[in-house]
């Protein structure tokens, strides 16, 4: 899949039909990352792809973008489930949904194809399991109710597999603005994260860079990243939920600056402010930092396939 995302990058991704491709496969990639354990390189490959296709879609026009975008968010929502906010996740399953259901009504899609079934089977499912983590269960009657109509019942998901097997259940399942407001009830030092990360969203915010404004990335990236090493020790799942967050975030911000990854991030993040050269180097060292950091706590949770993830990327981001 990286090989096909470097003949893609060589072609016009100006063009929205060519730009599709390479989201496409941009998703796909995250998801095998997801499958291997490698969650920190699914999210960043999920959230650009979606991005590449909202760059091209429009809920006004019922084109190949639109159904894209849906079908992109319905497969992304599972990878974030499994190792994002769950309330991101929870967002882009249910505006997948809603994309997709608008197109069939609209007679874009066949109603009948094995795959349109397959991707509303799969994000109602992916909606259930993140709800019932977020002890919302009586929500999910909705999804239930169209499981039903599909005369379907929820399939496995990665998300469901990663919350049954992870020993980092915790961190997981911690959803990022329950833990900010939790950590600014207990320190009143931490109320700079509800402006950066939770005050400005782009709604809806079904990727991690939504919860804040694009000149406000790098420096939510940051403050959550300090918040996070002073908390490894005292409040080691809120310190992975704001790690992981940041590392998110400064992978769509900068990622393109150091050629770590496909034009897709780089065309979608090509209008974020650039920071200055002095500035640049404290934040690499900062964010290669903060990955050894989280990759030592996964670990010691026994997480060892996300440990190796973050050491890649530690390692990649050292090396600029």
């Amino acid at each position: 899949m990286t090989e096909a995302l470097r003949n893609y990058e060589r072609l016009d991704t100006s063009n929205s039909r060519i730009a599709g491709y390479l989201a496409d496969v941009q998703v796909r990639r995250g998801l095998a990352h997801a499958c291997l354990g490698s969650g920190a390189s699914a999210v960043v490959d999920v959230q650009a792809g979606i991005i590449s296709y909202i760059r091209f879609a429009s809920p006004s026009r019922l084109d190949h973008n639109y159904f894209g975008l849906a079908r992109v968010l319905m497969i992304g929502a599972d990878v974030l489930g499994a190792y994002g906010d769950p309330d991101v996740a929870l967002a882009a399953a249910q505006t997948g949904v809603s994309w997709l259901i608008t197109a069939l009504q609209g007679g874009t899609v066949d109603p009948e194809a094995e795959s349109t079934t397959a991707y509303l089977v799969g994000a109602l499912s992916v909606e259930i399991e993140v709800l019932t983590t977020l002890f919302r269960s009586a929500e999910t009657v909705n999804a239930r109710s169209a499981l039903t109509w599909l005369g379907a019942q929820p399939v496995t998901t990665l998300t469901g597999q990663r919350r049954a097997q992870s020993p980092c259940l915790s961190a997981a399942t911690r959803g990022l603005e329950a833990t900010v407001h939790e950590l600014t009830r207990t320190d009143p030092a931490h109320r700079d994260l509800v402006e950066l990360l939770l005050t400005h969203p782009i709604e809806p915010v079904c990727v991690p860079v939504f919860r804040t404004q694009p000149e406000q990335l790098i420096p939510a990236a940051r403050t959550a990243g300090k918040a996070a090493n002073s908390l490894f020790r005292s409040n080691p799942s809120a310190a992975m939920r704001l790690g992981l967050e940041a590392h998110y975030l400064l992978a769509f911000a900068l990622e393109r600056d150091l050629g770590l990854g496909s034009s897709s991030i780089g065309t979608a993040a090509g209008g974020l402010p650039r920071p200055q050269p002095g500035e640049f180097a404290d934040i690499v060292t900062e964010w290669a930092l903060l990955l050894r950091a989280l990759a030592n706590q996964f670990e010691r949770a026994g997480d060892l396939p996300m440990g190796r993830d973050l050491r890649s990327w530690s390692a990649r981001v050292s090396d600029h």
